[in-house]
């Protein structure tokens, strides 16, 4: 087997190194290094130069001279990659020693696997652990109890997968990638989707990286988000953005083979005639009530979203 990083840089120098130090330091060393630096304007390139003068593994890095963004500079280092798995990295992380070594038995241990993310410890921005891990950060007790067991029904939901901690085989470059930029998500949710429909993700629950909050990042949990949309015009552009992701995973999975009676095309549609109702659900609040009882009789609040919660929001909101 042979291991691909695949790492994206963008204006990284400030933790670039440690990162790089993490890398070098596997029990099992990548098979190459690959690097997209996203138009860098800091030492980025600089700190890459001299680490591949040094690393004890390839190194290999591509400039682009202007900015692909977040998801165009993954899908560009994933394409580049050539190992049988690829590992995504980010720049401002550190993996812990035995990251790859594990990945590697992990997938060994059933070929079927093509995808697995794990959970993190979390720092700050000065090095120091913070308690909480990263799991526990994105996902409720009973979602991380589901998401071991059953990634396909929480990913439907939402997506809990964090690119830093993601490996895959590289036969899902051909079904997940090009990343659709209008699927209203990150590469790593995109792929995770694709791999999720078609079989084969493990949602590893220890931690084989040390993930880093701090003000600068990109994506992630220390990025400012906006809050949630509140008026019926906003609610319904995000029904729409969501129904348009999986209409997109629905063409994915056909070209990967998928069935049109596959049990998870079927789920696909229910959750697509779901994410219509609560679209489409009047600002009336009477005018609501019979859209909203059907799908409290077909069961597809509590499969699709929060239950009783999301009833009492589009009862009440």
């Amino acid at each position: 087997m042979r291991i691909s990083v695949a790492m994206a840089t963008r204006d990284g120098a400030r933790f670039l190194e440690k990162q790089l130090a993490s890398l070098a330091a596997q029990t099992r060393r990548p098979d190459e290094l690959v690097v997209s630096d996203d138009a860098s304007t800091d030492g980025t390139v600089a700190i890459l130069e001299r680490f591949a003068d040094r690393a004890p593994f390839p190194v290999r890095m591509v400039q682009n001279p202007e900015p692909l963004g977040v998801i165009g500079n993954f899908e560009r280092v994933i394409r580049l990659a050539d190992g049988d798995v690829i590992a995504l990295c980010d720049q401002d992380d550190e993996w812990l020693p035995e990251k790859l070594a594990t990945l590697e038995r992990l997938f060994n241990e059933d070929v079927a696997r093509t995808f697995i993310f794990t959970d993190a410890n979390l720092m700050n921005e000065n090095g120091s652990l913070i308690r909480s891990r990263l799991w526990m950060a994105t996902m409720t007790g009973g979602q991380r109890k589901q998401v071991e067991t059953d990634p396909w029904s929480v990913l439907l939901r939402r997506n809990v997968v964090t690119g830093a901690t993601v490996a895959f085989r590289a036969e899902l470059k051909t079904v997940g990638l090009p990343i659709p930029l209008d699927a209203d998500l990150l590469h790593d949710g995109w792929l995770a989707l694709v791999a999720a429909g078609t079989g084969g993700v493990l949602a590893h629950p220890e931690p084989l990286v040390t993930y880093r909050l701090h003000a600068g990042q990109h994506t992630g949990l220390g990025k400012v988000v906006s809050s949630p949309p509140q008026s019926f015009s906003e609610r319904s552009e995000a029904f729409a953005r969501s129904a348009n992701r999986f209409k997109l995973l629905q063409t994915r999975l056909s070209v990967a083979g998928i069935s049109h009676d596959d049990p998870k095309i079927t789920e696909i549609e229910a959750f697509l005639a779901h994410q219509t109702v609560r679209g489409t659900l009047s600002p009336n609040r009477l005018a609501r009530l019979s859209g909203i009882f059907r799908e409290v009789l077909s069961g597809r609040y509590h499969r699709f979203a929060n239950g009783w919660l999301s009833v009492g929001k589009d009862l009440f909101q």
